[in-house]
């Protein structure tokens, strides 16, 4: 006795009741192709450069502090740091308190001149 039951039926999208879910509505236009920005090209190691304050200078070392600003392509907010340099010639006439343009490769000083 199924009398005091409700039993409903279900129609599907095909009309029929046949359990056939209704076919996807076709796309009303197609998807606009991925456009990511340009990107710089990827600098060499031996082209960054940096622009400081001389703050010490340590020829027997070969090592110079400065006080550089941000330097972008190593994420390196300004600072102070003593580096390296390449050759100690890059050394001389340098003084203290002298802004400078410095060239850096593998975190030591391969040109270094005033700014």
């Amino acid at each position: 006795m199924l009398s005091g039951l409700g039993f409903a039926t279900f129609a599907t999208a095909d009309g029929g009741g046949h359990g056939q879910p209704a076919p996807r509505p076709a796309s009303r236009s197609p998807r606009p192709p991925v456009v990511t920005p340009p990107t710089a090209a990827p600098r060499k190691l031996s082209e960054l450069e940096g622009v400081g304050v001389v703050r010490a200078i340590d020829p027997a070392a070969g090592r110079i502090t400065i006080s550089y600003e941000p330097i972008e392509h190593l994420n390196w907010p300004s600072g102070t740091m003593p580096f390296r340099v390449g050759k100690t010639a890059l050394l001389d006439g340098m003084a203290v308190g002298v802004k400078v343009r410095f060239r850096l490769e593998s975190q030591e000083i391969t040109a270094l001149r005033p700014f």
